[in-house]
């Protein structure tokens, strides 16, 4: 193959143009310097930045309960956030994750019913109604579920408040089962194998299930983290600003709740258990 050639031509600049060359970076200089000026100045007036919350998974203990009452790190880190944040989720949770649909293709085909649990503000709904199923969605969040319900009231996509340990649908309802982002949210491995029970209590004989949770180490995935604990409290910044900032959500904060100035935002913490590699395999099998 030939080699691909480069041709470089030059130029001997006159006088007035050098000096036009020169005058144009003079007063691009001259821009720059004065914007850091007045950059420094709003900061010198402003004061002492406001200290900013830590915004990394801190590690946290759980203490055990009888499996049937719900466990207050649950109420309080997992119910009570979901209420608060239920406008701005919805503001950037808009649909299915790409192997979500991929299952959804297969298997909520026209005719069956699919049980959607802990389906937020269902993003899920457009990928599992496309090809003509219908879906029996719940979700512990009132807030999520009305905006489930308002989004999707054209498809064939009913969505009500439950819990996920105790579904209100008849057992072998449906053909199929949409469990994503719920089983890391339970705090004990009782509740969590509970929950699994339930959802397979729903499915017919021979229908399938979808399971999706957090690994511990996402350092292969987008978000890159590699959590240094099982349980953790993930923050999350309810941001008091934006197209999604609904000023009702700092009174349905929940008591933990801290305000960063800094960010203009109000930090809450999500309970996440993270699973390590097989846990969750072994947990459904």
């Amino acid at each position: 193959a030939t080699a691909r050639r480069v041709s470089l031509t030059f130029r001997r600049l006159g006088v007035a143009t050098r000096r036009a060359f020169d005058a144009a970076n003079a007063a691009t200089a001259a821009r720059r310097a004065a914007k850091r000026d007045k950059r420094r100045e709003k900061k010198r007036r402003a004061g002492p930045a406001a200290p900013q919350v830590k915004a990394t998974p801190t590690p946290v203990a759980i203490v055990e309960t009888d499996g049937v009452q719900t466990p207050a790190i649950e109420r309080e880190h997992v119910w009570r956030v979901y209420e608060a944040v239920a406008p701005q989720w919805h503001g950037t949770r808009y649909k299915a994750w790409p192997r979500v649909a991929a299952f959804c293709q297969e298997h909520c085909l026209g005719g069956a019913v699919v049980a959607d649990v802990g389906c937020g503000n269902g993003k899920m709904a457009p990928a599992a109604t496309a090809r003509g199923a219908r879906v029996l969605a719940c979700d512990v969040s009132a807030r999520l579920v009305a905006i489930a319900a308002r989004e999707h009231a054209s498809k064939h996509y009913d969505a009500l408040v439950a819990d996920a340990l105790r579904l209100p649908w008849r057992s072998g309802v449906a053909d199929a089962a949409l469990h994503i982002a719920v089983l890391h949210h339970l705090s004990t491995p009782e509740r969590r194998s509970r929950a699994i029970a339930e959802t397979t209590r729903v499915l017919k004989v021979g229908g399938v299930a979808l399971f999706y949770a957090w690994a511990r180490d996402q350092r292969r995935g987008r978000s890159g983290h590699a959590f240094d604990a099982p349980d953790v409290l993930v923050p999350f910044h309810l941001r008091e600003h934006g197209p999604h900032w609904d000023p009702s959500a700092c009174d349905a904060a929940p008591a933990h709740a801290v305000r960063d100035a800094a960010k203009r935002a109000t930090v809450v913490q999500r309970y996440c258990h993270v699973y390590d590699e097989g846990e969750l395999a072994a947990l459904v099998s």
